[in-house]
C-alpha cells in the first residue's frame, strides 16, 4: 500500500465511494457544524462536501469554507445527486474545485480526486519555488542596497574632519537599517559618546565602555555590542525573530564600524601631526630667542675679555719702564703682548662669524614650518639638497 493523502469528508459519503477512497485517502468524517474546527486541526489534501441540503445552503457552506485561510488552496470537491448544468455552474462559482455526481463509478471518482490532489501538490511546489526565487531576489536587492549604503558612508567619512561629523554621518547610514543605536569613539585625545541627536546618555556610555573588550560582537538579548579597536556601537533593537535579517545586520554594521575606526585613526594621526608641527614651531621660535640671547652674552664676554687683555697689556708696558730692561728686551716682550691681543681678537671675531650661519638655519626651519601643506614636500626636497 502506497502513501495515502489526508482527506476530510463533510457529511455522508456513499458506501461504494467511501470504500474505494480508502485506497487513496486517510479519511476522517465530520458533520458540517464541526467542519471548521476539524479543518483547523490538520493539513488536508482534499475536502469532500457531500451535499444533502438545498443548493443555496450548499453555496453558503462553500463560501464559508473558502474564507478559511487554512484551506485556501485545498481542493473542495462537491458530491451531489443533482446533475443539472445550472447547479454545477452555481457550485463552481461558489468555490468548488470539482462537482462529482453520486452515481459516478468508483474508478472515475478516485481518478478525479487523485488529479485534484496532484494539482494541489504541483501548485504548492510551484508556489514554494516562486517564494524561494522571490526571497533570493529580495535578498540580492537588499544586499546590493546595503553595499551601496556602506560604500557611500566610507566615501563620505573621508570628508569628515572631526568626531562629531563622523558620528552624524554614521547615524545617517544607520537610518537605512531601521535600528536604534548608541555610539562611542575612543580617540587618543578625547572620548566621544553620541546618540542620533548628537548628545550622549550616561547609561549607554557606561555600557559601551564596559563591553568594549567583550569581543567583536557581543549579544545581550535584543542588544548587540559591536567593537573594533577605537569604536563601539550598541544596537538596541535587533530583530531576533528574523535570523536572516539579524545576520545581514551583524555583517553590515560591523563593516560600518570597521570603516569608521579607520577614519578615527586617520583623524587621530592628523591631530598628532598638527601637534608635532606646533611643537616644532614653538621649539624653533624658542631656539631663535636663545640664539639672540647667546649672541648678546657672547658679545659681552668678548668685549670684557678684550678689554681685560688690553688693560693687562697697558699695565705690562707701564711695568716694563720700571724694570730697567734693555730696548731689545722691551721690544721682545711688547711683540708677545701685541700678538696675544691680536690672536684673541681674531678668535672672537671668528666666533661671531659662525653664529650668523646657525641663525640662518633656524630661520629657514621657521620659514618651512609656516608653509602650507602642499608646499612642504618641495621645501623638504630643497632642504635635503643643500
Amino acid at each position: 500500500m502506497g502513501l495515502k493523502y489526508a482527506g476530510l469528508v463533510i457529511g455522508s459519503l456513499p458506501e461504494p465511494l467511501q470504500t474505494a477512497s480508502l485506497s487513496l485517502l486517510e479519511l476522517q468524517q465530520s458533520e458540517l457544524k464541526d467542519a471548521i474546527e476539524k479543518i483547523n486541526g490538520g493539513q488536508w489534501h482534499a475536502i469532500i462536501l457531500c451535499i444533502e441540503q438545498p443548493l443555496k445552503e450548499a453555496q453558503m457552506t462553500l463560501g464559508m469554507l473558502r474564507q478559511d485561510t487554512q484551506i485556501a488552496d485545498t481542493p473542495l470537491i462537491c458530491l451531489t445527486s443533482d446533475n443539472s448544468v445550472e447547479d454545477t455552474i452555481a457550485l463552481f462559482n461558489s468555490g468548488a474545485d470539482d462537482v462529482i455526481p453520486t452515481n459516478t463509478p468508483s474508478e472515475e471518482f478516485i481518478a478525479r480526486i487523485n488529479k485534484a490532489i496532484i494539482n494541489l501538490i504541483a501548485n504548492r511546489q510551484l508556489k514554494s519555488q516562486l517564494q524561494f526565487t522571490h526571497d533570493v531576489a529580495m535578498s540580492a536587492m537588499t544586499d546590493s542596497g546595503d553595499m551601496g549604503v556602506n560604500i557611500n558612508f566610507l566615501l563620505d567619512s573621508a570628508e569628515c574632519n572631526n568626531f562629531d561629523e563622523l558620528g552624524q554621518r554614521l547615524f545617517q547610514a544607520l537610518n537605512n537599517y531601521d535600528v536604534r543605536c548608541s555610539l562611542q569613539i575612543r580617540g587618543r585625545f578625547e572620548e566621544k559618546n553620541m546618540e542620533p541627536n548628537g548628545l550622549s546618555r550616561d547609561l549607554e556610555s557606561r555600557l559601551l565602555r564596559h563591553f568594549q573588550d567583550a569581543g567583536r560582537l557581543h549579544s545581550a538579548g535584543r542588544r548587540l555590542f559591536i567593537n573594533f579597536d577605537q569604536v563601539s556601537l550598541l544596537v538596541k533593537n535587533m530583530p531576533l525573530g528574523d535570523e536572516k535579517r539579524c545576520g545581514r545586520l551583524r555583517d553590515n554594521l560591523f563593516y560600518l564600524v570597521q570603516g569608521m575606526d579607520s577614519r578615527v585613526k586617520a583623524l587621530d594621526d592628523r591631530r598628532t601631526t598638527e601637534l608635532q608641527m606646533e611643537i616644532l614651531k614653538q621649539l624653533t621660535s624658542k631656539a631663535e630667542r636663545v640664539l639672540e640671547d647667546i649672541d648678546k652674552r657672547y658679545a659681552d664676554v668678548a668685549d670684557k675679555i678684550i678689554s681685560a687683555t688690553e688693560n693687562a697689556a697697558e699695565q705690562m708696558v707701564f711695568a716694563l719702564n720700571t724694570l730697567g730692561l734693555s730696548e731689545d728686551q722691551e721690544y721682545s716682550i711688547m711683540s708677545i703682548i701685541d700678538n696675544a691681543i691680536f690672536t684673541t681678537n681674531d678668535i672672537f671675531h671668528q666666533g661671531l662669524r659662525v653664529n650668523p650661519g646657525d641663525r640662518q638655519l633656524i630661520q629657514k626651519i621657521s620659514e618651512i614650518m609656516k608653509l602650507p601643506p602642499e608646499k612642504l614636500n618641495r621645501a623638504l626636497e630643497q632642504f635635503s639638497l643643500e
